[in-house]
């Protein structure tokens, strides 16, 4: 049989509140103004600028894949003044760039997404084709990553 447990005397509540609520911790339009200084603060922000222009992305991607298909590796670029950031998945894993075609770099917020049809020759799966996408910035520092999704 369970205990029965009877409710706290009055001398344990707090003064001047009815048995049954919860102390106020915070008054009622604390949500309110929370929900203010969000918004207050969103619209300081600053808008994302983009740099350069479709050909500086051009360029710069075609310098990128041009080391690639010679047989640079991705950490020449980070020994340059300043250094680029170059990021492939197939490149650092030893695939080869046989030929590639770049498409026209499209601005995406922060960066330029440039697609590209390239061809890769790796020992697993041979000769084959690839639509990839690029994600090229330009400053503060420049910077090629590869995405595997493409923007149309």
């Amino acid at each position: 049989m369970l205990p029965v447990v009877s409710p706290p005397s009055p001398s344990l509540l707090p003064l001047g509140k009815p048995a049954g609520r919860m102390p106020d911790r915070f008054p009622v339009w604390t949500p309110c103004l929370l929900g203010l200084v969000g918004l207050l603060l969103a619209g300081c922000s600053k808008p994302v600028v983009l740099e350069g222009n479709a050909g500086d992305a051009r360029q710069t991607l075609t310098t990128v894949l041009d080391a690639w298909k010679q047989g640079e590796g991705t950490s020449n670029f980070a020994k340059r003044t300043p250094p680029w950031v170059v990021a492939d998945e197939d490149w650092d894993s030893g695939v080869k760039l046989l030929e590639y075609e770049i498409g026209e770099p499209i601005a995406f917020g922060g960066h330029w997404r440039v697609p590209a049809k390239i061809r890769l020759n790796s020992e697993k799966r041979g000769d084959h084709q690839r639509q990839v996408a690029y994600a090229v910035t330009l400053q503060p520092a420049v910077s090629v990553i590869r995405a595997d999704d493409v923007i149309d």
